[in-house]
């Protein structure tokens, strides 16, 4: 799907850059992403490459940080490994 949208981006239609262009990021949720790249940059990984971050790392990183993230945020940032593995599987 992406690489239509590209190639039709390169091609001029305007319907394809629109749809290739993300909504603007909510800056106040910064944090979160702040938060995934700190969880991200210590992840394990294996023969396979990268290991998905478990509910374990989750806890350790809170543990060692003092943050104490909700529910909901505890989901961003499952959503947020989802999504970066979902990436790399693309390329």
């Amino acid at each position: 799907m992406r690489a239509h949208l590209e190639l039709a981006r390169a091609r001029g239609v305007v319907a394809a850059q629109q749809a290739l262009t993300p909504p603007p990021y909510p800056t106040r949720y910064t944090y979160l992403l702040d938060w995934f790249f700190e969880l991200h940059g210590r992840r394990g990984s294996g023969m396979n490459g990268p290991a998905s971050l478990t509910w374990g790392d989750f806890d350790a990183w809170a543990r060692r940080t003092g943050r104490e993230p909700s529910p909901w945020e505890f989901r961003v940032l499952g959503a947020l490994d989802d999504a970066f593995f979902a990436s790399v599987a693309e390329k």
